[in-house]
């Protein structure tokens, strides 16, 4: 399993540092502190490639999953947020060694898929992207998420909560300057048990030795990611 670079240089220091400090501070994640989880279901039956070091993006299956939705500010929750959905494949690599795919609400084109967005519409009411671009073998791949059918739905989490269950989003790759294509679906379970799921480390570098996050600030996200972690005893 990829794991964070050692070498990551001052910047990445500087990252953890940061993180840790500031999770500390608030005595939970600094970013998405707020979230609630349920058992998900998988399908990937239109994988954009054949290769085995692609991992999930490359076979035709339904694997078991778990999801978080989160707030992503800790805004009050009267006020529109940037919300976030978490996904983790637990174990499919093996033991303890799991694909994980961090989305936050973004927009459909190419430029614009790489900035965040506040999420009036809710959860089911906007697209979600990875902002950043995987190295998949050899091509690079933005990965999205959007519910189907979409619609305005609560913001709120509590109010989210209910409706949860037997939603289904798409999900979707596309290269950096192309269209989206549909490669499979998730489908949302039963909830989990808020003390369960807030214990996940969610981190953008679990994943299949073909499939790397890219891009100047990757090493720096890696380590703020642990530095977070790390303050808030996740």
């Amino acid at each position: 399993m990829p794991g964070i670079d050692p070498n990551s240089g001052p910047s990445g220091a500087a990252a953890a540092v940061l993180f840790r400090s500031l999770s500390r501070l608030r005595g939970r994640r600094i970013a998405h502190p707020h979230g609630i989880g349920f058992e998900a279901e998988l399908s990937v039956d239109a994988p954009p490639l054949q290769d085995p070091a692609a991992g999930v993006l490359a076979d035709r299956a339904v694997q078991r999953a778990v999801v978080r939705f989160s707030r992503a500010l800790g805004l009050p929750e009267t006020l529109p947020d940037i919300l976030g959905i978490a996904l983790r494949l637990p174990d499919c690599y093996g033991p303890g060694v799991h694909q994980d795919l961090l989305t936050v609400t973004s927009w459909r084109a190419p430029l614009a898929r790489h900035t965040l967005t506040p999420a009036p519409g809710g959860f089911l009411g906007h697209f979600f992207t990875t902002l950043v671009p995987y190295r998949v073998v050899d091509r690079l791949l933005m990965v999205g998420l959007e519910a189907t059918p979409r619609s305005r739905s609560p913001h709120r989490l509590d109010r989210f909560a209910a409706r949860a269950p037997g939603c289904d989003f798409e999900l979707v790759t596309a290269g950096l300057a192309k269209g989206w294509s549909r490669i499979g679906a998730l489908r949302i379970g039963p909830r989990i048990d808020d003390a369960e799921i807030n214990d996940v480390r969610f981190n953008p570098w679990n994943t299949a030795p073909g499939v790397t996050p890219v891009g100047p600030l990757q090493k720096a996200r890696a380590e703020a990611y642990a530095g977070s972690q790390k303050g808030w005893g996740g």
